[in-house]
C-alpha cells in the first residue's frame, strides 16, 4: 500500500486505467474500476493524493498498481483542509491507531527489544 501525491495526466475507460505524474515514481500507471475512471474523467490535470496498492521491482520501479482511493487537492479550500488531512491520516496511519507510545513502538521495531517499549 502506498500514499502518493500525483497529477492526473490520462484516464481511460476501456480498459479502465489512469496515468499520473509523480515525484517519487515518475509516470505511474494504475489499474482501476470503470466507476473510478468515470470519477477521474473530469479531473485531468488535477493534483491529488492517491491511496494505491503497488508492487515494486528489485530496482524500486512500479511493476503493477491498482488505485484504491483518491482525494483531489485542487477542490480543497480553507476550512476543508483540516478535514481532508484527518481523512488521509486516518487511512495512512490506521496501523498505528492502537499504539499509545509511538516512540517506544519505533524503538521496539528498530531494536527488537520490549524493554525500551515499556
Amino acid at each position: 500500500m502506498a500514499d502518493i501525491r500525483a497529477k492526473l495526466v490520462q484516464v481511460s475507460i476501456e480498459p479502465p486505467g489512469a496515468k499520473f505524474r509523480t515525484d517519487r515514481f515518475g509516470l505511474l500507471k494504475l489499474h482501476l474500476t470503470e466507476e473510478r475512471a468515470r470519477e477521474l474523467g473530469g479531473m485531468l490535470g488535477s493534483t491529488m493524493d492517491l491511496f494505491a496498492e503497488i508492487s515494486l521491482t528489485d530496482e524500486g520501479k512500479v511493476d503493477a498498481g491498482h488505485l484504491l482511493d483518491f482525494t483531489p487537492l485542487s477542490s480543497v479550500s480553507g476550512d476543508e483542509e483540516f478535514e481532508v488531512w484527518k481523512q488521509w491520516f486516518s487511512k495512512a496511519g490506521s496501523a498505528w491507531k492502537d499504539v499509545d507510545d509511538i516512540e517506544a513502538e519505533l524503538r521496539l521495531m528498530r531494536d527488537g527489544s520490549k524493554e525500551d517499549a515499556q
